[in-house]
């Protein structure tokens, strides 16, 4: 009805100016605005102000009053997704935004009062973006409403952003999260143009050892003197630097003072003049913790390979507490006997003085002789039967074996003989390779 009324192209003669009716209808959105009792635009009289908003928007979108609105009310509908609270208790309602002297200090409130938001830092970040688009005047503006120029609203967008995000850092150090507090500092915080990796802790480290002296160079100085109206950025590296968790039954790990050493050196390249003697001594401290811990992780590694070297038993080693294993190549000690070629001194003597230990030959042959016999179970057991069972048989017809009547046989025997010494040559040239050694031609 109003915009038929007053804003209608067919209509002849029109009763109001545009600009009276953009200042009634902006008058009465932030009427409904103020009286408000939540954040959330679909409810009472954030709707309301919000349903006045969008239907003047396609006439008055582009005008700078009107933006500020549309920002306005942005940003308190995304405040009200967080709980919440004002002094002494008071619930949040959309017109403290408007009598706020500094609106995005709100923020920092949001993040005590709420666990874990300091991880939504864009979600914050773009709240702070939409109260400076708003036009909402810092502190020393008394509240009142300025046209500002593209140039200056980027500015104020930017600081805005850096503000938030110090505060998401001390946040995260508040509950304990050094790691998102270190990532916010060099991620979102550190001048593009600041080294951190070398030249930076070179010359902190000759500052420290000459503190009366300004050794920074002429690089660093003039980082410092672009970066002089900077205050969040080093106040956080510093925060950061010098941070210890709550909880002191966890030592600090090397990684950990290393990254606090970044931070407090990105800290002496931004800091004023003023500061860098409480940074300084900082960074000795984080640089002595670096260097303790250094020199008991060297001494346990070295205690470390004293002990394996002194150790009795190792893998490939034949000795356990200087006695000879039970067995050996899979074979007991008792079995080593036969295996070197019966009864002879060995098994008499047992473990006399008279006893010879054997060579790696011998070894090998009685591993192979041992093999042999296993390997052809049939040819052992054949020729057993047939002796216990034709023995006066084979007296009496040495003569008739001799003159070929078992010629057959006889090759055959041949051939399993030549089988055999094929395989026990190859176990005892492959045997002999294994230990390292290689037997003579021909024995």
């Amino acid at each position: 009805m109003a915009t038929k009324l007053y804003l209608s192209d067919q209509l002849s003669t029109k009763h109001l100016p545009e600009g009276d009716v953009e200042r009634v209808v902006l008058a009465k959105a932030m009427e409904a605005y103020d009286g408000a009792s939540n954040g959330n635009r679909t409810r009472g009289g954030m709707k309301k102000a919000n349903d006045i908003i969008n239907a003047f928007k396609s006439k008055f979108g582009q005008s700078i009053p009107f933006r500020q609105a549309i920002s306005l009310l942005a940003a308190t509908h995304a405040l009200s997704y967080y709980s919440l609270k004002l002094q002494h208790g008071v619930p949040f309602q959309p017109v403290t935004i408007r009598v706020s002297s500094d609106p995005i200090g709100l923020i920092d409130k949001v993040l005590e009062q709420n666990a874990g938001s300091y991880s939504k830092l864009d979600d914050l970040m773009e709240i702070a973006r939409s109260l400076v688009a708003a036009g909402l005047p810092p502190a020393e503006d008394e509240g009142r409403v300025v046209e500002v120029s593209k140039e200056e609203m980027v500015r104020r967008k930017t600081e805005a952003e850096r503000r938030v995000t110090f505060m998401a850092v001390e946040a995260a150090l508040g509950e304990d999260d050094f790691e998102t507090a270190y990532s916010y500092v060099v991620n979102r915080l550190t001048p593009s143009g600041a080294d951190l990796t070398a030249s930076t802790h070179a010359e902190a480290a000759q500052h420290a050892k000459r503190p009366g002296r300004n050794s920074f160079s002429a690089s660093s100085r003039a980082t410092k003197q672009n970066e002089a109206e900077d205050d969040v950025s080093w106040r956080a590296a510093f925060l950061a630097g010098r941070f210890r968790p709550s909880t002191t039954s966890t030592p600090p790990t090397l990684r950990r003072l290393e990254q606090r050493t970044e931070l407090l050196s990105l800290a002496l390249l931004l800091a004023p003049t003023a500061q860098l003697t409480d940074i300084l001594a900082a960074w000795r401290r984080c640089e002595e913790e670096m260097t303790a811990l250094q020199m008991s992780q060297q001494q346990a590694e070295d205690e470390f390979d004293d002990h394996a070297d002194k150790r009795s038993a190792l893998p490939g080693n034949f000795t356990i507490s200087s006695d000879q294993p039970e067995m050996v190549l899979n074979q007991k000690r008792r079995e080593m006997g036969r295996m070197t070629g019966g009864g002879g001194g060995g098994a008499a003597g047992g473990k006399g003085e008279g006893e010879a230990p054997m060579s790696m030959f011998d070894l090998t042959r009685s591993a192979a002789s041992a093999f042999s016999r296993n390997a052809f179970p049939l040819r052992a057991g054949s020729l057993a039967q047939r002796d216990a069972t034709e023995t006066d048989g084979m007296e009496g017809s040495v003569d008739s074996l001799a003159s070929g009547g078992s010629g057959e046989t006889q090759d055959r025997v041949r051939k399993r003989d030549m089988v055999a010494n094929a395989v026990s040559g190859g176990l005892a040239s492959g045997l002999g390779w294994v230990l390292g050694a290689t037997p003579e031609q021909g024995r």
